[in-house]
């Protein structure tokens, strides 16, 4: 299974997605490149990469009560 395809990664995408459309100015830039950048690292498909970054933007997501 490609690493875009599970729960967890699929969950993050959809509140990145989100976070993005709800969001203004700089918050919502910011948001894109964290966009990006998972988008990358999913497609590297290395989960030993995949899962820090997933974590880290969890924790940004949380943080900004998206």
């Amino acid at each position: 299974m490609h690493p875009r395809d599970t729960l967890s990664n699929r969950t993050l995408q959809a509140r990145l997605e989100k976070a993005w459309a709800q969001s203004l100015g700089d918050e919502r830039m910011q948001i894109g490149l964290w966009l990006q950048e998972f988008e990358a690292v999913l497609v590297s498909q290395q989960e030993q990469k995949i899962q820090p970054i997933r974590l880290r933007l969890e924790r940004f997501l949380d943080e900004m009560s998206f």
